[in-house]
């Protein structure tokens, strides 16, 4: 099967996003707007493309899932390493980051980390949620993963979701698999919904957009809708955890619909595990060469910066990535020989 081009578009804005988060204030209000929702729409997503998995034994589906996931991962990481080599003429902070991504698996919010900590927490991510596909019922697997959100927020020490600790990002699993399974469970009808093929589904549609988009300008000026509701601290967390993301992803979707014949989207969202790999690379790179040419990279303004972050994205879509994927296909040869 075939996923809906919407799919790859939402996907195409999310890796978007992610470069423009990592931007700081350089990007204005954005920051705080894609902070509110941009990891959650990402696992959202992926939760969605689960319905696409093929029935396989456990140990082929790990080893489908470290080729795709984890030999890329790692393939980046090598290339930070190098960087990190060249430009600090010692390897203490390359071994850091060596240690980080074999040992720890790239826990998220530490050094040198960056974008790379989602593909560990997504690869463990996945594993378990393929145990709980044995259940055979994706509303007991919802309710698992809404209880295993509610531990990670509410019973462990520490709360993953602010300060994550366990290796591999397996406390940060634990509270984002809630949106993996959200996505999993409500993508056959948001599939059916997004298929626009009557006049009731073309209304509600309409409508909901249209909400949305007056909800999504809102909060990207900094305005809270429900602020008179949001000084109940129940309120405020509900708020956190599921307003602020699903209204933005339901918006998010929405607006990838109206794009999603745009080829050129599509192209940039079947590619995110690369795009998104790539961002701490280039955002280490690009200012050394401009550097060669006695420029400095400024951003007088937040719209200098989406421009910057367009500019990267296309670098890395026509001249890095093919190069790391001829590398990977490589690479992946060998490991498949490896393990027959």
């Amino acid at each position: 099967m075939i996923r809906e081009k919407w799919i790859d578009v939402a996907r195409c804005f999310g890796i978007f996003g992610i470069y423009l988060a990592h931007m700081g204030t350089n990007a204005g209000n954005s920051v705080y707007f894609l902070f509110c929702y941009i990891i959650p729409f990402f696992f959202f997503l992926a939760g969605c493309t689960e319905t696409y998995n093929k029935e396989m034994p456990l140990v082929d589906y790990i080893l489908l899932k470290v080729k795709r996931i984890l030999i890329p991962t790692f393939l980046f990481v090598l290339v930070i390493i190098l960087i990190n080599l060249i430009q600090n003429e010692n390897c203490a902070a390359a071994f850091h980051l060596l240690k980080q991504a074999v040992i720890y698996g790239e826990i998220r919010n530490t050094p040198y980390v960056g974008t790379l900590w989602f593909f560990t927490c997504l690869f463990v991510m996945q594993i378990f949620f393929r145990l709980l596909r044995f259940l055979r019922n994706k509303w007991v697997i919802l309710a698992i993963s809404t209880a295993l959100m509610l531990v990670s927020e509410f019973v462990l020490n520490h709360r993953p979701r602010i300060e994550p600790l366990w290796a591999w990002n397996v406390d940060s699993a634990m509270f984002y698999i809630f949106y993996y399974a959200l996505g999993f469970s409500f993508y056959p009808y948001l599939k059916t919904w997004f298929e626009l093929n009557n006049r009731v589904k073309k209304i509600s549609w309409s409508i909901v957009f249209a909400l949305l988009l007056i909800y999504s300008i809102a909060l990207f000026g900094q305005n809270d809708l429900f602020e008179d509701f949001a000084m109940n601290q129940v309120f405020r967390w509900f708020e956190m955890i599921l307003i602020f993301p699903l209204f933005i992803i339901m918006f998010m979707l929405c607006l990838s619909k109206l794009f999603e014949n745009v080829e050129a989207f599509n192209n940039y969202g079947q590619n995110t595990l690369y795009l998104c790999g790539n961002e701490p690379i280039l955002k280490m790179l690009v200012p050394c060469m401009t550097g060669l040419l006695g420029l400095e990279i400024q951003f007088p303004s937040p719209v200098t910066a989406y421009f910057y972050c367009l500019i990267l994205l296309v670098l890395a879509y026509k001249f890095v990535i093919p190069m790391e994927k001829a590398v990977l296909e490589w690479i992946t040869n060998r490991f498949t020989k490896i393990i027959g």
